[in-house]
C-alpha cells in the first residue's frame, strides 16, 4: 500500500489528506484473518467491511475479503450495501513494469503514463504534456501534483 499526501480544498479551507493506494497484492493482505482488517475493492475503490452487514471474520457467503469483488456476480447485493455504508479507505491501482508504462505513450488513442518515484501517473491531461506534445515522458521535471495516480511502478 502506498500513501500519497495531497492538498485538498474543502469549503475554501485547505487541509492535508492521505490517500491510500492498493495493488491487488496489497489488498490481498487485508483479508480479515490473523488480525488484519477486512477490505474489498469495488469499482476501483477500496472499502473497510469490518462492520458491513453479513461480513463476519473477513468473509461473506464463503468469499474472503482482500480481493476485488466485482468479478463475483453473486455478491451484487453486498456490493451495493458496501458502497452505501462502508467507509472508503483507498483506491485500487495497477502495478506496471517500466516496459508496460512505455506502451502508454499517447499514440494510437492510448493515454500517456509516466513513472516517477515508484508511482505511475496519467499525464495525458497535464499542461506540460499538452505544451510539449508528449516530450514530458523524457523530461521528468513535470509537476505531478494533482495528476491521476493509476499505478505503482515495479
Amino acid at each position: 500500500m502506498k500513501k500519497i499526501g495531497l492538498l485538498v480544498g474543502l469549503m475554501g479551507l485547505a487541509m492535508a489528506a492521505q490517500i491510500n493506494y492498493f495493488t491487488l497484492k496489497d489488498l490481498s493482505k487485508y483479508n480479515g484473518q490473523d488480525g488484519q482488517l477486512p477490505y474489498v475493492a469495488i469499482n476501483g475503490m477500496v472499502y473497510n467491511v469490518v462492520s458491513a452487514n453479513g461480513w463476519v471474520n473477513g468473509g461473506y457467503k464463503g468469499y474472503l475479503s482482500g480481493q476485488d469483488i466485482n468479478t463475483f456476480p453473486e455478491l451484487a447485493d453486498s456490493r451495493k450495501q458496501i458502497m452505501q455504508t462502508a467507509p472508503v479507505v483507498g483506491k485500487l491501482i495497477s502495478s506496471f513494469t517500466e516496459r508496460q508504462v512505455q506502451k502508454y505513450n499517447g499514440k494510437n488513442g492510448k493515454p500517456s503514463y509516466m513513472g516517477y518515484g515508484g508511482v505511475v501517473y496519467d499525464v495525458s491531461q497535464s499542461a506540460s504534456y499538452k505544451k510539449y506534445a508528449g516530450q514530458c515522458l523524457q523530461n521528468i521535471t513535470i509537476d505531478v501534483n494533482g495528476l491521476p495516480v493509476i499505478g505503482q511502478l515495479l
